[in-house]
């Protein structure tokens, strides 16, 4: 099955992948990927709130940039905000060509 790339035009957003280390989290810098973020805000009886706002990052193989492997357990920085990847669909053609990552708000902020 051949799968094109996504078209560059469609990959204008840059995102900083966070690496758990032992002595915290290394920042690196992700480009040309798209993010589709969505909001939602729960309220509860008690009047408090909690951010469920999710990101969906679409990372092409071909023409994205990451200088370290993507891996659930990982966070996101994007827009003021950190996400925490829960999960990474792989889409093939003969090879991984594109990955659909899946992270939810902490809450906080950057």
């Amino acid at each position: 099955m051949n799968i094109e790339p996504i078209p560059n035009s469609l990959l204008g957003d840059d995102i900083i992948l966070q690496k758990p280390e032992e002595n915290g989290r290394t920042d690196y810098p992700v480009s040309n990927v798209r993010v589709e973020k969505s909001y939602s805000i729960e309220s509860f009886q008690s009047g408090a709130k909690r951010n469920r706002s999710e990101l969906t990052v679409w990372f092409d193989c071909e023409n994205s940039f990451s200088p370290i492997d993507i891996a659930v357990g990982m966070s996101i920085k994007y827009g003021g905000e950190i996400f925490d990847i829960v999960k990474i669909d792989v889409l093939r053609g003969k090879s991984p060509h594109h990955l659909k990552i899946s992270a939810v708000g902490t809450g906080n902020k950057v």
